[in-house]
């Protein structure tokens, strides 16, 4: 029985736990040029022509010798709204249920021109909704969207100039979605889609000015069942047949644990580091613990 359920942890965790970097280096089959048809990203397209000016470039990198070039092309005018860059569609669409993260650099050019946006997008309904998505703004602000149709709320305590690398992190867990730059948290709001991320849109209005974007790395945390989401708290037993014990690191203060299935659903909440589940069915369950310092965990476990 014991193997059973090591075979089953195994199999989760190489599919929950799925990770990519991409840096559009030579390495990884890029070339220099047009992006498009290149590792399977797509350009926006005007009757059936590439647009110009999105390159896989060797002007700029944070790592390695390229980047992504989100250009300026000026055999067009403005756009009333982000269309122009590129598109790229996953193999496997990446889940939320046991938390997604995705991080890259940014380094847009001029200010007072174009906004730059990356967003990541789904599927509902045969419809692609958004999923979560952050825009460098024109004016030096930025913006995030909080709607499936792209409708965006301004972020009031972050701002940005140009000519400067910035680090982008996205959390996403089935509640929330949290927005991090240069390792300072900038917006949390809904999960509003709570929808697999399908792929990913770097695109601009085409106002002026480029954005150069390097170094993606998705789920970069969870590297494996042995990885920090599994050391930094103990749950135990696990598996467990009635009730199992959370033991925080540094005596840290549970504010709230919530145990979700794996579809996304809530089913239990408490804030007792004894947790008892004998009410639960047979399977696997994803557990999130805040803590009061606004920290947050999250960990598997099998309901015997």
């Amino acid at each position: 029985m014991k193997k059973i359920y090591a075979i089953a942890f195994c199999i989760i965790a190489n599919y929950i736990f799925a990770q990519e970097t991409i840096s559009f280096e030579s390495s990884e089959g890029f070339t220099l040029g047009n992006l498009h048809n290149q590792n399977g990203w797509q350009v926006t397209d005007s009757d059936g022509t590439p647009i110009n000016n999105q390159l896989i470039s060797n002007e700029l990198a944070f790592d390695g010798e390229y980047a992504l070039k989100n250009g300026f092309d000026d055999a067009y005018g403005f756009q009333w709204f982000p269309i122009f860059g590129a598109t790229k569609t996953f193999d496997t669409p990446y889940d939320f249920t046991d938390g997604f993260s995705i991080s890259y650099k940014v380094y847009p050019t001029e200010g007072n021109k174009s906004n730059f946006e990356f967003t990541g997008f789904g599927i509902k309904d045969d419809e692609y909704v958004a999923v979560f998505g952050l825009a460098f703004d024109n004016n030096g602000t930025a913006y995030v969207y909080t709607t499936e149709d792209y409708r965006s709320t301004r972020i009031s305590n972050f701002s940005w100039t140009p000519k400067k690398w910035y680090s982008v992190r996205v959390e996403i867990d089935p509640e929330t979605i949290k927005y991090w730059v240069d390792d300072s948290l900038i917006f949390t709001g809904e999960n509003f889609s709570k929808t697999q991320i399908v792929g990913l849109n770097m695109v601009h209005d085409n106002f002026g000015g480029d954005a150069y974007y390097d170094l993606i790395k998705i789920n970069e945390e969870k590297l494996s069942t042995s990885d920090t989401k599994t050391a930094v708290f103990k749950l135990y037993p696990n598996p467990v047949e009635k009730e199992f014990l959370i033991d925080l690191p540094n005596q840290e203060q549970i504010k709230s644990i919530t145990i979700y299935e794996l579809s996304g659903k809530k089913i239990l909440e408490t804030t007792q580091k004894k947790v008892f589940v004998q009410q639960l069915s047979k399977g696997v369950y994803l557990i999130k613990i805040e803590t009061e310092k606004g920290k947050s965990y999250s960990k598997k476990f099998i309901k015997k």
